[in-house]
């Protein structure tokens, strides 16, 4: 063979090799993707479920599934299930970062001591993910916020670039708003939407019809006056919580006083004494603090909501123990 041709094979493998590196990849059909993460040349994605996967080149084990692949022509283009319970995913150049939703932080591949804080030697490859950190907390996000979107029960006002939810919970949240995350909380949102309501109010968005009509008509909340709902005002402590324990079954007229509802959500634990008449100032953050912990709350006929959202198939086994319920597959 001459030089030339010698040459010209190489070319050619060379271009063969990297053909299959940026080989396209389909996922799978029908499944639900709620965000993808490019790295240099390798690919994570988080599906709806927060169960984490992967492919591409795997050079360094930036895969996470616990081998290395050195053939450059070589790269995995069928995605591999990594973890469970991912709320965020970050690909590196030869390495990852993901956060669960528990709030620990996690890497793998070809990571230094410097670059991730974990503790390792520099240019150590980790196969597998390691924990950073016990906990982190994320711009415009919780912990709390991550599992209700990961169970389907809360949504945020939009989408970043990178498709990952926009919660914004440093706002301050209307009554429309309000209602709606309670529905929505209930996994009611579809018959919402489907069902027919009428109100007595004149003040209600369109939008919000369906969702004031429901917890109207199942007396989850009432209105300002008999004609209005005062939905464009911003809900208080007091309100939200008002809505949950009614859901959870509990009566503002016999159980609880709706003007001093944080005793009674104190009672039942989903509150632990941080509000108050004298409270300053109500979030989307402190809605989805007290919508999470209200899961685990006893309602009136003696079971947590979770489990009863569990048993009407508002909510899937699976979901609810990535989200944090472990004893969801006990009989």
């Amino acid at each position: 063979m001459t030089k030339k041709a010698a040459a010209f094979s190489l070319i050619i493998s060379l271009l063969a090799a990297l053909a299959g590196m940026f080989a396209p990849c389909s996922l799978a059909v029908g499944d639900t993707y709620a965000t993808v993460s490019a790295g240099g040349e390798h690919n994570m994605a988080i599906k709806t479920d927060g169960s984490l996967w992967a492919w591409g080149v795997n050079w360094f084990g930036q895969l996470g599934y616990g081998v290395i692949s050195q053939q450059q022509d070589d790269p995995n283009l069928v995605p591999k299930k990594i973890m469970d319970g991912v709320a965020v995913v970050s690909s590196g150049g030869s390495h990852t970062l993901a956060v669960k939703t528990d709030g620990s932080l996690w890497t793998w591949g070809r990571v230094s001591k410097t670059d991730s804080g974990a503790d390792m030697p520099n240019s150590e490859y980790n196969l597998t993910p390691v924990t950073v950190l016990s906990m982190v907390m994320l711009p415009d996000e919780s912990p709390a916020a991550s599992r209700l979107y990961m169970l389907g029960l809360f949504r945020g006002v939009g989408e970043n670039a990178d498709g990952t939810p926009i919660f914004a919970l440093d706002r301050a949240p209307t009554r429309h708003e309000a209602v709606t995350m309670l529905v929505r909380l209930l996994g009611r949102d579809e018959d919402a939407l489907t069902g027919t309501w009428e109100i007595p109010f004149t003040d209600v968005a369109e939008w919000a019809k369906p969702y004031v009509g429901f917890a109207y008509a199942n007396g989850l909340t009432t209105g300002t006056s008999d004609t209005t709902f005062g939905g464009f005002d911003t809900v208080t402590p007091s309100q939200y919580i008002t809505f949950v324990l009614r859901a959870l079954g509990y009566s503002s007229d016999i159980d609880f006083a709706w003007n001093n509802a944080w005793e009674m959500s104190d009672e039942l634990g989903f509150t632990n004494g941080e509000y108050s008449s004298a409270t300053l100032g109500f979030s989307r953050g402190d809605i989805a603090a007290i919508s999470f912990a209200a899961l685990t709350a006893t309602s009136k006929t003696g079971r947590p909501l979770y489990r009863e959202l569990l048993e009407r198939g508002a909510i899937s086994q699976e979901a609810a123990h990535n989200a944090g319920f472990d004893d969801v597959y006990a009989e």
